[in-house]
Order: structure tokens, then sequence, then C-alpha cells
């Protein structure tokens, strides 16, 4: 069985000494422990001894395959260095790299408690972020950075002007967690100006350029007011065809005439005359007296086709006439103009004879309703229609003084146009 005890024993003629040992495994195999003497360096000239301790260092000469020439060093160097200046006081200690250039530095430069800042003279090149204050990583604490003879600057009391081009490297990426940015305007408070452009480049604005919005599965409601008269037109003066709805009442269709309908036919009406009729025109009479007029001769065809008329004076005593409209005469001028409309009710216009109607139409610029309406607005001053700025309003008429109008408030002012 393997001796597995730390010592080994050594016989001395009667006495016992043990050698210190420590048993071990061999690349980490259990099988072939041993033991592996432990021995303490010492070092000196001849007759002399030094333990190795950190009183008193083992001293290293490093040296090239030529003596003279210094040992140059590669690879990366790790670890805690000390360096202190031992010179005659206020000395500082140079620290260079080869020929002549700066020593890069990186990781963090610390302070000590309670000691002296590192003086530096010469220009100084730094390539790397400094943290300035604060815990460092790690768990190193890392010193503030003092200047002498001054004092910390205050965010309430300080400020620092900086002027020409600023270059900032290194350092550390926003985080939307723990940092904050502020943006002022113009003011200096919390609204920002913006201008907003079209593609093109021109700026937008309330009138003639204004933003687009698509509204997109957004619905929206709106209150439309429709006039007890509406105007109906018809193309590129083709006929206009009017109906009435299933049981429905008949559609009352009127002339320009008095109200006489002008009809025309392209075949000749038979028409049954039962009242007297003067005729004191000598032309006409010469035709109906005279034997050798032709108009005698056509009377007895007239005569003979006049059945018919009956049936028509049927429908047009029951409302049942129908009739259809070739063609309309159309007015021949236009008349327009404006008017001040105030809280008192005056005529839209003293006298613009109309054949067809006329369109209102309150200002965009106006403050205040203006009511529309006939005479009775002289006695009732809301017995009118509401006109609000930038309605119009079409009605048949044939004069425009038989239109009153009045404003809620104010001088407002209102448009017309008819024929």
């Amino acid at each position: 069985m393997p001796d597995i005890t730390p010592d080994i024993p050594i016989d001395i003629s009667g006495n016992t000494a043990s050698i210190a040992t420590d048993y071990l495994f061999v690349n980490g195999v259990s099988a072939p422990a041993a033991h592996a003497q432990i021995v303490k360096m010492m070092w000196g000239t001849s007759g002399e001894a030094y333990r190795v301790s950190q009183s008193t260092p083992l001293p290293v000469n490093i040296y090239s395959t030529n003596p003279s020439t210094t040992l140059g060093i590669s690879g990366s160097v790790s670890g805690s260095v000390t360096v202190s200046n031992t010179g005659i006081g206020g000395s500082f200690v140079y620290v260079k790299g080869s020929t002549g250039y700066q020593l890069p530095i990186t990781g963090n430069i610390q302070g000590i408690t309670n000691g002296v800042p590192v003086g530096i003279t010469g220009t100084v090149s730094i390539r790397q972020p400094i943290v300035v204050g604060g815990a460092g990583s790690a768990g190193i604490t890392v010193q503030p950075v003092a200047i002498t003879g001054g004092r910390y600057l205050s965010s309430v009391n300080d400020t620092v002007s900086v002027t020409g081009s600023v270059s900032i490297s290194g350092g550390r990426y926003l985080n939307s967690v723990t940092d904050t940015v502020s943006v002022l305007g113009s003011d200096l408070g919390g609204k920002v100006l913006t201008k907003l452009y079209d593609s093109s480049g021109t700026t937008l604005n309330s009138t003639a350029n204004a933003l687009n919005v698509y509204l997109t599965n957004a619905g929206f409601t709106a209150t439309i007011n429709v006039g007890a008269s509406t105007a109906v037109y018809n193309y590129n003066n083709l006929p206009l065809v009017v109906a009435g709805s299933t049981s429905g009442g008949a559609i009352i269709v009127k002339g320009e005439n008095a109200n006489a309908i002008e009809v025309t036919a392209t075949t000749p009406l038979d028409v049954d005359v039962t009242n007297e009729v003067s005729i004191d025109d000598t032309a006409i009479v010469n035709a109906l007296t005279l034997e050798t007029n032709p108009l005698i001769g056509k009377l007895t065809t007239i005569n003979t086709n006049t059945a018919v008329l009956s049936a028509i004076k049927t429908d047009i005593t029951n409302g049942n006439l129908r009739a259809k409209i070739s063609e309309i005469t159309r007015p021949k001028t236009v008349s327009s103009g404006s008017k001040n409309i105030t809280p008192s009710t005056t005529q839209v216009a003293t006298n613009v004879p109309l054949l067809v109607g006329v369109t209102i139409k309150a200002s965009s610029a106006n403050t205040d309703i203006i009511y529309i309406g006939g005479a009775n607005l002289l006695t009732n001053s809301t017995d009118g229609y509401p006109l609000e700025a930038g309605e119009s309003l079409y009605i048949e008429c044939s004069n425009v003084n038989s239109l009153y109008a009045r404003s809620v408030t104010g001088t407002q002012t209102l448009s017309y146009i008819g024929s």
C-alpha cells in the first residue's frame, strides 16, 4: 500500500527527520500519485543566503544574446504595477512610449483617497472614453477627477461656453430608461415650431396649399340642411323628364306666362269652343266670313273632328293631363348684386325681375347667421330660413324684392344672382 502522508521520514543514525512534500496526482490521474518535495528558494553570494520574500525579492537580470542591448518584451502584460517617484520632492514621473511617442493608456484613470493629484505637462491625447466620478466596473470605485485650487462645477451656479467645433468620440449610447433629452422651441419653452412641406418643397398652409389627409376606416357624421325650394336643371338643353312617385300626389307644372304652359304640336289639334268669341280684327273677320277664303272650307273639316276635345276637357278637369315639354325658353339676362344686412329687417333688392329664380349666398367672412324670408320677417324676426357663413340657397320667385333678410348680430354680407 503506498504511503500517502505529507512527509517522508529519513533515518539519520538513530534520530528521525522529515522532508516536506505534497502528495499529489500526476496529470490529474489518481492512480500514479506520488510525493513532490517542497523547496524554498534562497539567493546570495558565497557564504550568505537570503530567503526569497517581499523584503528580499529574487534579483533577476534579463539579457539578450548581446549583453549591451536592452532585451525587448513582446506580448501582453497583465496585473497591477505600482509606479512611484523616489527622487527629490516635487519631481514628476515621466512615462513615454517608444521613440518619444505618448504611452497609450486604456481603462480607468483613478485617484487615491487623500492622495496627491498627478501632474501632467505637454500635450495629452485621449483616445478612449474617460469615466469621471461614480462607480467603476467590476466593483471598482472610480474617484472624482480633482482640479487643484478649484472646485466642482455646479449645474445650478456655473455655465460652460464652448466655441469652435467640438468632436466627441467614444462615450456611450443614450439609454431610453435612464437618459432624457430636452428639446426647446424658439421661445425657450416646450413648444417646438415646425414647418411642413409637400413633395415639391412648397410650404403647406391653410389656403392654397393645404395638407392632404387620408381617412382609413374612419367615418364622420354630417348635418345637412336642405331648403324647401330646390332647383333642377337640365343638362346641355336636353328635355327634362319629370315623373311622380307611385300613389303620390300630382306634379304641378306651371309656365312662365302667368303660369300658363306653352304647348306646341306637330299635328293640328282639335279644339272645341263653347263660349262666344268676339273678333274685331278686319283680316280675321274677312277670313271667317268670306266664302272665298280657305278658312271657311277648313271649318267643316274641323267641325267633324272635335270628338276628342271632350276627353281632353275631362282630363284637364280631373288633373290627369300629361304634357311633353319639348322646349323651354331661357331668360336672356342675368341679374346679380350684394347687400349689407343688419339686425333690422330689409329687402334684399328694390326691383330685380326674374323669370326662373335666384340664388342667394352668405359671405364666408360673415360672423353670424342671416335669416331669409318673405315680408312676414318684418313682424317676426325669427320667421325665416337661417344661412350660416358660406351657405347658399336657391329660391324660385318673380322678383328679388319679394325677399327680406336680417342678421342676428352685426353687419353681414349677402350676395345674389338670378335670371
